[in-house]
């Protein structure tokens, strides 16, 4: 009779043994991967003639995406909708999310608003290489136009003329900025998404039955022209070099830096044409997607606007909105 009861109990030592390790690598795997989202979209700028019509429906659609295709937990996703969506509450829900995230999660940034240029001379890092020049037809009929120079790309906040930031460029938010965040978050071996659907510049002659999603530069910051920056230069500027992302940074914006992004579309529920094409793609698609193809796809069902991926940063053959190891 002992026989028996040794035999029973040494199976059921092996089998603790074999759960308790499971167990063991299963939460293992589920602490890494982890994922985590802030999404934006800001229709109701201060001001009737500022508003957009989609770019809160983007960050809500986008929200259910990700949380229902993409295992996104809703506790780690944040949005930032019209009045919520200040300066300050969109860097510091980035920089929350960013002291979470560690080797092999991911952070998603969404933006959906208004884009304007700030002159890269009144920043605080002197980086950008590109010149761009902007002429954009307003719904008045006349021109606003920047003449070619070197600019830095802003998202334009809810309070985008608040001067709390105590910088030249007051509450907009430079892409100098954003690089400095992401590279700290990448630098810990995570990956960071971020898709913009907004302007950063345009020169387009289309009837205006929709609106874009470019904001000039003087009209976000509330001043007469750029020559009043002048009276705040930086001072403590720094030339800048190439961002280190270790391979980890995508981006995916809504068209050219010489074409404007389109707010609304035909659909009944009105968004960005970038971001509605994009989830469109998505949800479509019977196959697993990567970032390249997804811009490919994306690009094919849109017309007057080019969007684009930046592949300086980041592997865009990665599998869609996964940690890249």
């Amino acid at each position: 009779m002992k026989t028996p009861i040794r035999n029973i109990l040494k199976v059921l030592f092996i089998s603790v043994v074999i759960i308790s390790t499971f167990t063991t690598f299963a939460a293992n795997t589920m602490a890494a991967g982890k994922k985590y989202a802030v999404l934006v979209g800001i229709n109701d700028y201060p001001g009737d003639e500022n508003d957009l019509n989609g770019a809160v429906n983007d960050a809500q659609n986008f929200k259910k995406l990700l949380t229902t295709k993409f295992r996104f937990p809703t506790a780690n996703t944040t949005m930032l909708l019209d009045s919520a969506a200040t300066r300050a509450n969109i860097i510091s829900q980035i920089k929350a999310y960013g002291g979470l995230v560690g080797s092999g999660d991911i952070l998603l940034f969404q933006y959906s608003g208004h884009g304007t240029l700030f002159p890269d001379i009144y920043s605080d890092v002197i980086d950008e290489t590109k010149k761009v020049a902007v002429d954009i037809p307003m719904q008045d009929g006349s021109h606003y136009r920047l003449p070619l120079d070197y600019y830095d790309s802003a998202i334009v906040p809810w309070d985008a003329d608040d001067k709390s930031s105590s910088r030249t460029w007051q509450n907009l938010i430079l892409d100098d900025e954003l690089y400095d965040m992401f590279s700290k978050i990448t630098a810990k071996g995570a990956t960071v998404v971020f898709i913009s659907d907004s302007c950063h510049s345009g020169s387009v002659g289309k009837a205006q039955q929709m609106k874009f999603r470019y904001m000039p530069t003087e009209k976000a910051l509330k001043i007469a022209s750029l020559a009043d920056l002048k009276k705040s230069d930086p001072s403590k500027q720094i030339k800048g070099s190439e961002p280190i992302f270790n391979n980890r940074y995508i981006v995916l914006t809504a068209s050219r830096d010489d074409e404007v992004a389109w707010d609304g579309n035909e659909s009944a529920i009105p968004g960005g044409l970038f971001t509605s094409s994009l989830i469109g793609v998505i949800n479509s698609s019977k196959v697993p997607l990567t970032y390249s193809s997804l811009l490919s796809y994306t690009a094919a069902r849109m017309k007057d606007q080019h969007p684009q991926l930046d592949r300086r940063f980041g592997n865009v053959s990665a599998k869609l909105f996964e940690p890249i190891l």
